[in-house]
């Protein structure tokens, strides 16, 4: 081969995979931006038996355990040796309750508490759609506990929300269809091998009334012994992440339009969002607590407050793609 044709051709293939090199760097920036920058907080691995942030039950009853997995299908955990597991070695006993709970807080996850991300690696072995493991929260210290799929304590946007769902930000999680024997929505039956699971509370909007969260882990089994494993949990991550787009017209309260403001009787709602068939506005108070909702695909949009209490609210519109808060006072 004649040498000038050689170097032609070494050219062309050192050019191919710079070409190839660029396509992947820009593909790299691109999911980047897609998806946006995490910040990593704490991973609980269970490799220290008080483990950090992690409090068990001391009842009598309860059967949750930090150690070495050693059953027919849990037989090691995630990150070896250590993970939690409803009792290390044996089956889980008929008419149990266990739990053990993560105290979360700016101590462990940065930007606390605007945003709240948590994965964790797990397998269930359970009767279906009896016995099973959830996952509630409490944002008064314990005093109460809400099921984090039906949490709607603080406005933002929370698990399960129609705009997490679109980012698919609430991995692997039990839904309203997958129902407890004691109507509780769970983790239940058996799982393949180890699943992953994501959820998040993201751009928590108001004050908390106390400087942490408590994630509680349920194990609950009816009266029948079916000779199950129970749950295994492990590495249980807690982070931040900036997601992408239109998320941030969360905290963008100059694209609605509320007049008058304050208010006493009807108000005139105007934004530039989209309507669709999924939009709908909801007025919630400043704890969180959902005062009225409604359906709209046009805009402007004329709602009547006047069986609404003298106050401060929160205005929010969501259309399944985009969300937007505006705080409304009511006189």
């Amino acid at each position: 081969m004649p040498l000038s044709i050689f170097n032609q051709n070494l050219t062309f293939q050192i050019m191919k995979k710079l070409i190839l090199l660029f396509l992947a760097f820009a593909n790299a920036l691109s999911l980047f931006s897609q998806f946006g920058r995490i910040f990593p907080g704490d991973t609980i691995t269970f490799e220290n038996a008080n483990a950090k942030y992690v409090s068990i039950d001391t009842s009598k009853s309860n059967i949750w355990q930090i150690g070495k997995p050693d059953k027919t299908f849990f037989i090691s955990a995630y990150s070896k040796p250590n993970a939690i597991v409803t009792d290390t070695t044996g089956f889980y006993p008929v008419n149990n309750y266990s739990y053990f709970d993560i105290i979360i807080g700016s101590f462990n996850i940065t930007n606390y508490p605007q945003s709240i991300f948590v994965s964790m690696e797990h397998k269930f072995d359970t009767d279906t759609l009896k016995d099973g493991g959830y996952i509630s929260v409490s944002w008064d210290n314990g005093a109460t506990f809400t099921n984090i799929i039906e949490d709607s304590d603080y406005p933002g946007i929370t698990p399960m929300d129609s705009f997490l769902a679109n980012y698919n930000i609430d991995i692997n999680l039990y839904g309203k269809g997958n129902t407890l024997y004691n109507g509780e929505y769970g983790f239940s039956g058996k799982s393949n091998d180890w699943i992953k699971t994501q959820f998040a509370w993201s751009y928590v909007l108001t004050a908390l009334p106390i400087d942490t969260m408590i994630l509680r882990f349920n194990f609950i089994s009816d009266s029948i012994n079916s000779n199950k494993e129970g749950w295994l949990i492990d590495n249980i991550e807690l982070f931040r992440e900036d997601l992408p787009g239109s998320l941030f017209n969360a905290t963008t309260n100059d694209l609605i339009t509320i007049s008058p403001n304050p208010a006493c009787d009807n108000i005139v709602i105007n934004t530039i969002m989209n309507p669709s068939n999924e939009s709908t506005i909801s007025i919630l108070s400043i704890s969180g607590k959902l005062m009225m909702s409604d359906h709209f695909n046009i805009y402007p949009k004329v709602l009547d407050i006047g069986s609404l209490q003298s106050g401060i609210y929160l205005i929010k519109i969501s259309n399944g793609q985009e969300v937007f808060l505006k705080k409304l006072i009511k006189e």
